[in-house]
């Protein structure tokens, strides 16, 4: 019975991140979104789930079939935060990376006890290679979003500066 568990959440991640937008929704005032409010001031909630967008708005894709990939057709990391019956918050989403920022996202990911549920690239025949790296957690909601805020400054202009 232990794999029943792992099952759901993997039903739950993979209908979460079927949608192609995140649910849309008002700015979150309960005192529970708070910690996770303070590292992502964009979050929306509705239906009791805590969503983020972050568009990748410092790349420029090219493809070899499809020539420039425009930012609003999917180059975004999308996280999303949720209360488990058991008090704690849960965490599932998937980062928009470019291939030569996987490994960094991925060991600050796994430093804080996020679970790697996959890697794939995005697109195919795609110049800089973008990959998603899809995820999830379960803990304390300010240091869950403290850790996938961490893990996402190993991405775009954040990666230059000095951590």
């Amino acid at each position: 019975m232990k794999t029943l568990p792992s099952i759901l959440v993997l039903c739950m991640l993979s209908s979460v991140l079927a949608a192609d937008t995140p649910p849309a929704g008002d700015k979150p005032t309960e005192e529970r979104w708070q910690p996770i409010v303070k590292e992502f001031p964009t979050a929306r909630v509705a239906k009791n789930i805590l969503a983020i967008n972050l568009p990748r708005t410092d790349l420029e894709v090219g493809h070899i079939d499809l020539g420039e990939i425009p930012t609003e057709a999917g180059l975004s990391s999308s996280i999303y935060f949720f209360p488990c019956p058991c008090g704690k918050m849960n965490a599932i989403g998937q980062l928009c990376v470019v291939d030569y920022e996987m490994n960094d996202v991925i060991d600050e990911l796994r430093a804080a006890r996020i679970k790697i549920a996959s890697t794939a690239p995005m697109f195919i025949g795609a110049r800089p290679q973008i990959m998603l790296i899809r995820f999830q957690g379960e803990g304390d909601a300010g240091k869950l979003a403290q850790a996938i805020k961490k893990a996402l400054s190993w991405t775009g202009e954040d990666r230059n500066t000095v951590k």
